[in-house]
């Protein structure tokens, strides 16, 4: 038997390793033109380093980033962040509350409840009722969070007063105690921003009442420093505070005066008119707890908003004032009806509205365009003023009325919720109270309610209507019937183009427009929510609406 030997195998070549592949590398492009027209060279990422830092206290306000400043970053984020640095960016909430005694440990613990449902920092207790403290007593209030306290003892079981703060949040210092009233310089930590503060307890004996006013006089810094009073005053500056004719209108103007003199002003509660009930079958109501500032704790704090929270073992609500800061919103695209005789207005229409677009979808197409028209009649309105230098010249000269009162950073805004209702707690942030309507109104919609009663349409005797044709086709006739009857200067939808833009460019958007409609009809593709937006606002069932349902949803559409 004989082996034969195989032919030897030919050598493995190498596999040739494909050559990398290499990216064309274009231009970083904005989507923004304004933007793209700023000359901001900084990174995101740097000025968002640099506002961390300056927010943590590590710099200024107008300091710039050094590499002892970055290095102390780092380290800061190498161990556990501390409740000071979380809360770095938000200013702490104060509590001015008449607590009527604090003398049971149940009712301290309420207290203690209460401030921390609330993310109080500082809490401004009036008639305690305690002539004599203890550690205990202070813990029970205070808890874990509100570590710092000074106090003013009652006189027996008369009267009293009290302030805690949180040690990581602000720093107390300065504390004056009198025989009505703790002042002392409070400082934010965060942001190193100090102001006086003074909390007060109002007697109740008239005799009294004008040692109290003069010690008002005499604790009051000076006008340049910023200054805070809040408290239980026991008594009223004017006849709306409460719901009766049984004023001392005597007392009432000195009381007057005294606010005068000391140059603060009322900060108004925004959800509350009265903050004490008798509660009785027929109660009598008075808004004796109040919180006075200065101008210039009005200009240190300009957002801030006054609320009244709700609770269950007192006969006075407590006032908690908090930052009520509006979200920065982007501005949104409104259509001038006086654009249209601007030079040029419907070749720059047809310009942006000719470009191509791929997609095959209207709505999408639609929306785009849309979109496009807006940028380009924003150019256009700049260059129209630009060639308009009389006219703006003679807006310039306009003469303005001057007025000899000091000017306030404060901006009344009626038509913005600041504050809703959740159990105990209020929330005031925008993106939680916007998850709390959502949650509200959808848990309601969800519901389905079994029906105890229909309509009888037959008795009713309604006249009929002729339905002959409502399945056909949308025609372009019809179509320009409702844009010539619909009003020139509204909107329909969101985007904020009124009816004169669709009256004036309609020889241009008609074969988009009759293109939505076919496919709206026909009923094909998923993109509607490019066409179906809205405005949803809440309107209060009735004055002093504090809770979600407390409000009714409407669509606003134009």
């Amino acid at each position: 038997m004989a082996i034969l030997d195989a032919p030897p195998a030919p050598p493995i070549r190498p596999r040739s390793s494909a050559p990398p592949k290499v990216r064309a590398t274009s231009a970083p492009s904005r989507r923004s033109a304004r933007k793209a027209t700023s000359g901001c060279t900084v990174p995101v990422a740097q000025r968002a380093a640099l506002r961390l830092v300056q927010e943590l206290g590590g710099l200024g306000p107008k300091d710039r980033m050094t590499p002892a400043a970055a290095a102390a970053l780092l380290k800061r984020f190498e161990e556990p962040l501390s409740r000071s640095d979380i809360k770095a960016h938000r200013p702490g909430q104060i509590m001015s509350w008449n607590v009527r005694g604090l003398n049971a440990p149940a009712r301290r613990s309420a207290v203690r409840e209460v401030a921390q449902t609330n993310n109080i920092s500082i809490l401004n207790l009036q008639e305690t009722k305690l002539e004599t403290w203890t550690l205990e007593m202070a813990r029970d209030v205070g808890g874990s969070l509100l570590q710092g306290c000074v106090v003013l003892p009652a006189m027996g079981t008369r009267g009293g007063a009290a302030i805690f703060w949180d040690k990581q949040i602000v720093e107390i210092t300065d504390q004056i105690v009198a025989s009505f009233s703790i002042t002392a310089k409070v400082k934010i930590i965060s942001t190193g921003c100090s102001f006086w503060m003074t909390t007060v307890y109002g007697p109740t004996d008239d005799q009294q009442k004008a040692n109290f006013l003069s010690e008002l006089a005499a604790v009051a810094p000076p006008a340049t420093e910023p200054w805070m009073l809040n408290g239980d005053f026991n008594m009223i500056y004017q006849a709306r505070d409460k719901n009766n004719c049984n004023i001392n209108r005597r007392m009432m103007g000195r009381f007057r005066r005294a606010i005068d003199l000391a140059g603060v002003k009322e900060v108004k509660c925004k959800n509350r008119r009265f903050t004490w009930s008798s509660e009785r079958e027929d109660p009598t109501l008075c808004s004796i707890d109040k919180v006075f500032c200065n101008l210039a704790c009005e200009d240190m704090h300009p957002s801030f908003v006054l609320m009244a929270a709700s609770t269950s073992f007192s006969d006075h609500c407590p006032l908690v004032l908090a930052n009520g800061v509006r979200p920065v919103t982007k501005a949104r695209f409104r259509f001038e009806n006086f654009w249209t005789v601007f030079p040029h207005f419907q070749e720059t229409v047809q310009h942006a509205w000719e470009r191509p677009i791929r997609h095959d979808c209207p709505f999408v197409r639609m929306k785009k365009k849309m979109e496009r028209v807006a940028v380009d009649l924003k150019q256009l309105k700049g260059l129209a003023r630009s060639r308009l230098p009389g006219f703006l010249g003679s807006a310039r000269e306009m003469p303005t009325q001057s007025s000899s009162m000091p000017a306030s950073s404060r901006v009344v805004e009626k038509n913005y919720i600041h504050s809703i209702k959740k159990g105990d707690a209020i929330v005031m942030e925008p993106r939680e109270k916007a998850q709390l309507a959502f949650d509200h109104f959808a848990r309601g919609l969800s519901e389905s309610l079994q029906q105890n009663c229909t309509l009888n349409w037959d008795l009713l005797q309604l006249p009929a209507v002729d339905l002959q044709g409502i399945d056909l086709p949308f025609c372009e006739p019809e179509i320009w019937a409702a844009i010539k009857a619909f009003p020139t200067e509204k909107a329909p939808v969101p985007d904020g183009y009124t009816g004169k833009f669709f009256r004036s460019c309609w020889h241009i958007i008609k074969q988009d427009i009759m293109a939505v409609f076919q496919k709206f009809y026909n009923l094909a593709g998923d993109n509607f929510a490019d066409l179906n937006t809205a405005f949803i606002a809440l309107l209060p069932k009735k004055d002093g609406a504090t809770e979600m349902g407390h409000f009714r949803l409407i669509s606003l559409h134009c």
